[in-house]
């Protein structure tokens, strides 16, 4: 049964699907963000969101038992590590890294089996493209092998899409302090075509950086002082490209959970992200610092903490978001 409530702004009546409790939204008619409540007990009226505790979005609290932010120890109080709403904390690094281990510790068997479902379809995919690699080779025909190659290859691709915006939706709901839930991974099939979008477009400008910056100084060197020259050219080029590579990621690092909380658009998410992150990409990178160490931490525990390890630092994008978004909301 689909969700509606009012806009606080101006009290128009927006009906969203059952499953989109928690997500962001817009007013169709004012264009306010709005935080879709989730859905009330049988036989209430209909809720009219309202102002909560700062930085906590709109919306009223879920009743007791369908509350998603209820831990199994809880009697009806919200999840809240350390007290105070998930969303509500400070964008630093040390901040995420506490509240995403708070998040992590009760919710870390989910959080688990989800990145194990990841690897387990992405070695399925592998698989089939060596099946098929093989059918193409016992043609023995060149262009047979070079054609199924490509598009065995452009459907992986397009299903690693489709698990990396599940994969968002699934990591913005465990931030919120919600329950996990193993379906959402499985989820991203009305994103799909913008997330492909997004990462084409970002994919593009990259690969125009690099030409820009790597390329033209290595065939500039290489036509005045040869194939030495060219190395050395490539080599400075790479340095200088290092910095605007990370600043453009960072610019629209947060496109993919903008298209699935806020259901925008591929330009209007691209947009939305330079907006959303700016005064606050030096901590994203920090956020991504820790992650790499986190990482190679669970990689030098015999591989073995990796199980653990990239859970966590995925949760830890995905409330560096939420923190980011709560206090957008809050000014």
């Amino acid at each position: 049964m689909p969700i509606e409530f009012h806009c606080t702004q101006c009290q128009a009546l927006l009906r969203v699907p059952d499953d989109a409790g928690g997500r962001q939204t817009r007013c169709p008619k004012c264009s306010a963000t709005l935080t879709i409540p989730y859905p009330a007990v049988a036989g209430g009226e209909m809720p009219i969101l309202q102002p909560a505790s700062p930085g906590s979005g709109y919306g009223p609290p879920p009743p007791q038992s369908l509350n998603p932010y209820a831990s199994p120890e809880s009697s009806g109080a919200p999840f809240a590590p350390q007290g105070g709403d998930p969303s509500n904390i400070p964008v630093e690094a040390g901040a995420i890294l506490s509240r995403s281990w708070e998040i992590f510790k009760v919710h870390w068997g989910l959080c688990v089996v989800a990145f194990l479902i990841l690897i387990g379809v992405q070695m399925g995919l592998q698989f089939v493209q060596r099946i098929f690699q093989a059918l193409g080779e016992a043609t023995r025909e060149s262009a047979v092998v070079v054609a199924i190659g490509v598009m065995v290859g452009i459907a992986s691709w397009a299903v690693q899409q489709w698990l990396n915006v599940g994969q968002a939706i699934f990591q913005l709901r465990v931030a919120r302090g919600a329950t996990p839930d193993l379906g959402d991974l499985f989820k991203g099939g009305p994103f799909l075509v913008r997330g492909i979008c997004v990462t084409l477009l970002i994919g593009l400008l990259v690969v125009v950086l690099v030409a820009v910056l790597i390329g033209v100084p290595a065939a500039v060197g290489g036509a005045i002082g040869g194939r030495d020259a060219a190395g050395m050219a490539a080599l400075a080029g790479v340095a200088v490209a290092f910095i605007p590579l990370i600043y453009v990621s960072l610019l629209f690092s947060q496109s993919f959970f903008l298209i699935v909380d806020r259901d925008l658009g591929v330009f209007e998410a691209l947009q939305e992200s330079v907006t959303l992150t700016r005064g606050h990409r030096g901590t994203i990178f920090l956020v991504w610092l820790l992650a790499a160490v986190i990482n190679l931490g669970g990689m030098l525990a015999c591989c073995l903490g990796i199980l653990a390890s990239v859970p966590l630092t995925m949760l830890m994008f995905g409330v560096t978001y939420v923190a980011m978004a709560a206090q957008q909301n809050r000014v």
